[in-house]
């Protein structure tokens, strides 16, 4: 890729070849980004964030970058990011899960000494476990030509970049399993009551009301297509993942329940379980709402 395309503003010239590249790179996938001035207060924090307000697939929307400003991009459009934080043991878990990640589109280190693995991205709600943020749908992420004032002002590495190919099937293996992990250990800790899961956000605030027919119809999907063998887990974590949204609605859950129900008897799975199949879907739904209500 030609760092010198026409769409390259000159302001720009000083991240030098590499970082434009990456840039260039993110734009065309369709990851909107922006840039952020530094804060000139000293109430905490590092960058302005109210500047990331119109983010935009285009090189020129970051036409004000200085020296100093942050970058970020948008996740859930054409990339996700798979953020591993080794100091909340994001490694440690990740071990676990290597034999089902996605194809790594980029490889980025990151200043506090873990890695943003950007992949494609699923159409899904954020999911945070055990030291690995899920970064999706109205997310975003801070991108090589940051320094990091908060990690001595260390910046993002770009480690390895591929190419993306838009038709190649989604693998949601990896995203699914942090889904089946997060919806076990609420489970436990809703039955036992002694697990304290409140700084384990499962899902980003900015998703609450964003996209939640589109995330039912996903959903439904998703459990029509589970073969015998995954489909009672499948349509259990959908029911838990649907949950967290639109927690005030006493109607939601209805709803969730008729398009999941709807998907089990086009799988079968309804007509093998029975009433069983509703009690595995409600239940999930209200450890979803409860979730939800803890981090509210």
């Amino acid at each position: 890729m030609n760092h010198t395309k026409p769409d390259v503003p000159k302001s720009l010239e000083v991240l030098g070849p590499t970082v434009i590249e990456f840039l260039q790179f993110i734009t065309q996938a369709g990851m909107p980004i922006a840039t952020l001035p530094p804060l000139k207060t000293s109430d905490g924090g590092e960058f302005y964030w109210k500047a990331s307000k119109g983010k935009e697939p285009r090189l020129s929307r970051i036409k004000k970058y200085q020296p100093g400003h942050a970058i970020i991009a948008g996740t859930g459009v054409g990339l996700d990011v798979i953020d591993i934080d080794p100091r909340n043991d994001g490694d440690k878990t990740f071990e676990s899960l290597k034999p089902l990640m996605p194809k790594v589109i980029v490889e980025v280190k990151t200043p506090g000494g873990g890695w943003h693995f950007y992949v494609k991205a699923l159409g899904v709600a954020s999911i945070s476990f055990q030291g690995i943020d899920y970064l999706a749908l109205k997310k975003q992420v801070f991108t090589t030509g940051t320094s990091r004032p908060k990690y001595g002002n260390k910046g993002y590495e770009v480690v390895t970049m591929s190419q993306l190919d838009p038709y190649a099937p989604a693998d949601t293996r990896f995203y699914d399993e942090i889904l089946k992990r997060k919806y076990e250990h609420v489970q436990k800790a809703s039955v036992a009551s002694t697990v304290d899961v409140s700084q384990q956000k499962l899902f980003s605030e900015d998703t609450q009301l964003t996209g939640q027919h589109g995330l039912i119809a996903m959903a439904m999907e998703k459990v029509k297509a589970a073969q015998p063998g995954a489909r009672h887990t499948t349509v259990r974590n959908q029911a838990f993942m649907l949950g967290h949204f639109n927690i005030d609605d006493p109607h939601y859950p209805g709803i969730i329940t008729q398009a999941l129900l709807s998907a089990c008897v086009d799988n079968g799975l309804a007509k093998e379980e029975g009433l069983d199949i509703v009690r595995t879907i409600t239940t999930a739904i209200t450890l979803g709402r409860e979730d939800q209500r803890k981090e509210n």
